[in-house]
Order: C-alpha cells, then structure tokens, then sequence
C-alpha cells in the first residue's frame, strides 16, 4: 500500500488525517492550490471535493469558471481512482479530458467519483497482464449546494506497469 493509499484510509474516518491529506495535495500539485479545494469526503475508491465560489474561482459573469471545474472534475477522478490503485505500480497519465457544461455554478461546488475494485480488476489489472497499457474512462458530475447539475467531465487515464515505462 503506498502512503497516499495509506493517507486516504485515515481520512475515510479521521477529521485530522483529511486535513493532511488537503495539505499534502495542495503542496503536491501546486497548480490546484490557488482553487482551495477541499477534500470533504474520501474513503478507498470514492473522492467527494468541494470548490468553493471564492473570487479568485470566478470568470468575468460571476459564476465558477470552467476551468476550475475542469481542474476539480479531474483531481477527483485522480483521486478517487488512487484510492484503489498505488501509484508505485502503476504510471497514471490523464490523456483526455472532456467536459460538458450543464448550468452556471454560483455557489460552491461539488464533485463526486467512485471507482470500484470491480472496475479495477476488469478494465485495468486484467488487461495489463496481455497489453502494455491500458485505457480507462472515468466520468465525473459536478453539483452546486441547491442539487443543480452543474457539468460532466469524462476522464480518459493511460495506466502503464512501471517495468513497461519507455522514456528517453
């Protein structure tokens, strides 16, 4: 299990650890800071992510800004699929990302993942023992506080075994 694994474990039920988890991935990923995400609820295989309707999240209409619900929709399907697979097995590529746009967000926002065992075994794990990598598309829906469907993003993650890693 590596430490993110690990990390996301404690945080399913501890205030604490979540709150390390927030810190470790705004340090980590420094290009998500600024959007002050919060990760409010996490257990192995599922990411539920706030966006917050701060300024500094809003586009020149006064709503969120499509590119911070871009960002979110793809953190959370990363996340939520890192809770079930360890990134010291497997290299994970965010190879497209598609995003529809479905109401304006003015509130804070949420987006949820869920990635099952199941999903992991038969589109990921299984394929990989005949094929160098894999592709595998994860769809993610972003909601404001009142229930209205703000976007869908489709994710699309190349995994690769590290042994099969080619770089120059």
């Amino acid at each position: 299990m590596s430490r993110i694994q690990n990390l996301i474990r404690k945080s399913e039920h501890s205030w604490f650890s979540r709150m390390l988890l927030n810190t470790a991935a705004a340090y980590a990923i420094p290009f998500n800071r600024p959007h002050h995400f919060n990760i409010v609820e996490i257990r192995p295989g599922f990411a539920k992510i706030k966006l917050p309707n701060h300024r500094i999240n809003r586009n020149h209409v006064n709503s969120i800004h499509a590119c911070g619900l871009a960002t979110l929709s793809e953190f959370t399907a990363g996340l939520a699929m890192l809770g079930r697979i360890s990134e010291k097995d497997y290299r994970i590529i965010l190879k497209r990302l598609n995003m529809e746009y479905h109401y304006q967000a003015k509130s804070h926002v949420f987006a949820s993942q869920e990635v099952s065992e199941a999903f992991v075994r038969d589109k990921i794990r299984q394929p990989l023992l005949t094929n160098d990598s894999v592709l595998v598309e994860l769809n993610t829906s972003i909601f404001d506080v009142q229930g209205n469907h703000i976007s869908t993003a489709t994710t699309e993650w190349q995994l690769k075994k590290w042994d099969k890693v080619r770089t120059k």
